[in-house]
C-alpha cells in the first residue's frame, strides 16, 4: 500500500511533494478519480469541498475524475479506477462513508486496488482506513453519532485529523491523551497542515512517516511523537 493519509489534503508543498514521490510521476501527469461520499451526510457550508478540489486542479495537471460509488456496479467502478493514479477520498462523516463502503462492497474490493493505486484521504478519507474513534470522541469533537462498530481497520492506528482546528476546539493535546487511554492502538493526531505517509505490503511492516507541521503521537496516555 502507498498511503497519503492527510488532515486536510494538499495544504503546502510538502504533501504535494509527498504525493508526487508515491506515485512515481511527475505532478502534471498525475491523474485522480475523486470520492465523495462523506460529504452527503454533512450539512452546512461545502465550501471547503470546492477549496480542495481547487488544490488538487491548482498542483496537478492530469485528468481530474468523479466516481459515484452509489450510482454504479463494482464492475464499472474499478474500470473507472483503473485510469487513475491517485484515488483521493474527500472528508465528511466518518461513519456514513464506512457504510457506504460496507454496502456498496466497496470494502472488500478496496486491498487489492490499493496494491496498484495511491490513495489520499482528507479527514475522514484518512480516518476510514484506519481504526475508530471512541463515541465520545465522535460525539464531543465531529458531533457525529456512531454507527458503525469500527472503520475499516486497513491501517492499525487512530486517526485524529484538525488537530488544533479552530473549527473543532474541543481537538486539544488533553483530549488526545485522554483518548490514547481508551484505545489500545497509537492514536495519531495532525493539523491541517500535517500528514502521514504509510507504505507497505502487510500491517505488521507498514512504515509510518509523518510530515509537515503540528501533530503528535500518543500512547496509554503518553506522547511518543511530537512535531
Amino acid at each position: 500500500m502507498r498511503l497519503l493519509l492527510c488532515s486536510s489534503g494538499f495544504t503546502n508543498t510538502e504533501i504535494i511533494s509527498a504525493c508526487e514521490d508515491l506515485v512515481g510521476k511527475q505532478r502534471t501527469k498525475i491523474n485522480f478519480v475523486i470520492l465523495n461520499e462523506a460529504i452527503k451526510a454533512e450539512q452546512g457550508d461545502h465550501r471547503w469541498f470546492a477549496e480542495g478540489l481547487t488544490e488538487i486542479i491548482d498542483n496537478f495537471g492530469g485528468v481530474v475524475e468523479l466516481v459515484d460509488l452509489q450510482a454504479h456496479n463494482l464492475a464499472y467502478i474499478t474500470e473507472r479506477l483503473e485510469t487513475a493514479d491517485v484515488i483521493f477520498c474527500f472528508g465528511g462523516n466518518t461513519n456514513y462513508l464506512t457504510e457506504v463502503f460496507l454496502r456498496t462492497g466497496f470494502a472488500e474490493v478496496l486491498p487489492q486496488i490499493l496494491k496498484t493505486k495511491v490513495w489520499v484521504g482528507s479527514s475522514a478519507g484518512s480516518c476510514v482506513l484506519c481504526h475508530a474513534n471512541t463515541q465520545k470522541i465522535n460525539q464531543e469533537i465531529w458531533q457525529e453519532e456512531t454507527s458503525v462498530n469500527d472503520y475499516l481497520g486497513l491501517v492499525p492506528i487512530i486517526f485524529m485529523p484538525h488537530f488544533h482546528s479552530d473549527w473543532f476546539p474541543n481537538n486539544t493535546e488533553q483530549v488526545v491523551l485522554e483518548e490514547s487511554k481508551r484505545q489500545a492502538l497509537p492514536v495519531y493526531a495532525l493539523s491541517d497542515q500535517a500528514a502521514l505517509v504509510v507504505e507497505g505490503d502487510q500491517a505488521d511492516q507498514f512504515t509510518y512517516k509523518l510530515i509537515g507541521q503540528d501533530y503528535l503521537v500518543a500512547q496509554n496516555a503518553k506522547i511518543t511523537t511530537q512535531g
